[in-house]
């Protein structure tokens, strides 16, 4: 089906991925382990990769107290669902940093290794701290965070965008469903895929000696557990993946039958079998009725 609008946005996604243009997540580029789903679906006519995240772990700033107003909904998105391949401007892009009032810490899109994690909050505190050397920042609470897999999808057609999203079900994206938008003359359908093992927990909540010293403790449980929930995510993805490059490499459906030939065909198989249970029941009468015959002579 042709849609001039699907095959220019996809023409676009896919010149921004070729050049060299930062996006809209605190990294600023894609996710090493997302490449493979993003070549894989945008070499599929039906499909084009409008987000991705392969997954990451946080240490996140809310804001002060006084600020608390410009917090953030504590959401997996930067502007557009912690897109990693949603290309804007240099000077729109927020790597390292987030708006509304708070800011990031510490993000890896990897394996998370506890001494950063502990020297990034070591470092925030020592600015808290009232024998610094320039004017202490404000204290807002520190929270970690393990925040999934996702991939958004555009499809070409809404049936197009119904069978990937119930391969990703199948895959265990369980989480998932179809975003439908535009107009009625010229409708959009994303596949938003999700996974709900995240991970929102403060780990310094006040600037005293008693809480900064069970911080640390906090923190080394937490970033285990975010090792862990990350492992799953990539084999996660990874099964959605296969999931993806089985649907399509699935041979095409038959085309439907039409009723009144549906109903041709039934007939003529069951009159073969009628004439076939006939002629099997004449040929034991014939062969009983020779049996009869020779007992009798």
């Amino acid at each position: 089906m042709d849609d001039p609008a699907f095959d220019a946005r996809k023409a676009a996604v896919q010149r921004e991925l070729a050049s060299a243009s930062v996006d809209r997540s605190p990294k600023g580029t894609v996710d090493n382990r997302c490449w493979p789903m993003i070549d894989f679906l945008n070499s599929c006519e039906q499909y084009v990769t409008t987000s991705s995240c392969s997954g990451r772990v946080a240490m996140w700033l809310d804001p002060p107290k006084a600020d608390s107003g410009k917090a953030d909904d504590n959401d997996h998105d930067d502007d557009d669902d912690g897109a990693d391949n949603v290309p804007v401007l240099p000077e729109a892009s927020g790597a390292g940093k987030k708006g509304r009032g708070g800011r990031w810490l510490h993000v890896t899109h990897d394996l998370p290794v506890l001494a950063d994690f502990t020297a990034a909050l070591d470092k925030y505190v020592a600015e808290c701290s009232p024998d610094a050397s320039t004017s202490p920042s404000p204290f807002g609470v520190v929270w970690v965070r393990f925040e999934p897999y996702i991939l958004h999808v555009q499809a070409r057609s809404l049936a197009a965008a119904s069978q990937l999203l119930r391969a990703g079900l199948a895959a265990g994206f369980r989480n998932s469903g179809i975003v439908a938008g535009g107009t009625d003359t010229h409708p959009t359908y994303v596949v938003a895929f999700r996974l709900t093992s995240a991970i929102n927990a403060p780990v310094l909540t006040a600037l005293t000696e008693r809480h900064v010293a069970s911080a640390g403790g906090v923190v080394e449980y937490l970033v285990v557990e975010a090792e862990e929930k990350m492992r799953a995510t990539w084999a996660r993805a990874d099964r959605l993946l296969e999931a993806f490059r089985s649907l399509h490499n699935r041979p095409a459906s038959a085309p439907k039958e039409d009723p009144k030939d549906r109903w041709a065909r039934k007939r003529e198989v069951g009159l073969k079998k009628q004439a076939a249970a006939l002629a099997k029941r004449s040929a034991s009468g014939a062969a009983l009725a020779a049996l009869a015959l020779s007992i009798t002579e």
